[in-house]
């Protein structure tokens, strides 16, 4: 008891000095604390203030121009580095909002490659039935829809193909076991539909993307029988996505001699929208050799930089 007693009577000594020495009322809170405060305050609501203004700003930007897309075949896909790569990183070190999609593909030839992004859809080659509620797999012929080829399509994260529509059907492309093209339908519908030779496929790519800057580079598997088709090719891509947040660039292989008539129509016709790889890796091109097809990293990063500078130049990148 005696024990208790002391404790408790010690730990209230302790406790009224404490109390006497620490509590002042108000009397610390100086004018120059108060300063302080509201100095501190004022700079929290500005920085709170000033957060708010850049996302909305953000959002207004990516509400008009959500991204870029890179749209194109082994050279735009790349390794473990590629020029999407290099040209995502500098806009992230220079303020922009915006993410860069690669949407290259190995092997494909021109007339995929814009078959994907709708310039020069996709087709069905013969007629067939729709049928089915989604279990089944329809195998189908598929074509440019000039009725010529394609080649290299594959289905992949890459390609901005699934979902895909057909006469208004939404439905998955799958390319099965023994190398033959399938739709499943996905719309949970069992209506059968009837689909004729030449009717469109329509890719996600074909629709995803309208709002987005677009770059292309296409030209070096192939797909046009002559320079001037490809060059028709391009302008159905600029036309496709109304020419206003386009780059193309040219066909990376060959001498200046070889380009010499695409590259000088595309400069006439595209202006600063198109890009000269023969005028990008000068030093690398000699007036009549042959340039490699295999972009190395230094050669990805001198693309993303011209690009880039393109981008800003013609005043395609806000922030």
């Amino acid at each position: 008891m005696g024990k208790k007693f002391l404790f408790g009577s010690v730990f209230l000594i302790l406790f009224l000095i404490l109390f006497i020495t620490f509590d002042k009322g108000e009397d610390w809170k100086t004018e120059d604390f108060y300063q302080r405060v509201s100095e501190y305050n004022i700079r929290t609501e500005k920085k709170k203030r000033e957060n708010e203004e850049k996302q909305a700003r953000r959002l207004e930007i990516l509400e008009n121009t959500p991204g870029i897309v890179c749209w194109g075949d082994e050279i735009t896909l790349g390794g473990s580095e590629s020029y999407p790569t290099f040209l995502s990183d500098l806009i992230k070190q220079n303020g922009y909002p915006y993410e860069v999609f690669n949407l290259g593909v190995l092997g494909e030839d021109s007339r995929t490659v814009l078959g994907r992004n709708g310039a020069l859809p996709f087709a069905v080659k013969e007629d067939f039935n729709i049928e089915g509620n989604g279990k089944n797999l329809i195998e189908l012929g598929i074509m440019s829809s000039d009725g010529s080829g394609i080649s290299g399509l594959k289905i992949g994260k890459n390609s901005a193909i699934n979902p895909c529509s057909i006469n208004g059907v939404k439905c998955n492309l799958y390319i099965s076991e023994n190398g033959k093209y399938c739709i499943r339908r996905v719309d949970n519908s069992s209506k059968t539909v009837n689909v004729k030779a030449g009717d469109i496929i329509e890719t996600s790519g074909s629709k995803e993307y309208k709002d987005y800057i677009n770059i292309l580079q296409i030209g070096d598997n192939g797909g046009y029988s002559s320079d001037s088709e490809l060059y028709s090719q391009y302008r159905a891509f600029i036309e496709k996505f109304k020419g206003e947040k386009v780059i193309v660039i040219g066909r990376i292989s060959g001498s200046y001699r070889e380009n010499r008539y695409i590259d000088r129509k595309m400069e006439r016709e595209f202006g600063e929208n198109y890009l000269n790889p023969r005028d990008i890796f000068e030093k690398e091109f000699e007036k009549d050799s042959e340039n490699k097809v295999i972009l190395s990293s230094e050669d990805y990063s001198t693309l993303a930089k011209a690009i880039y500078q393109r981008l800003y130049e013609i005043e395609l990148l806000e922030k």
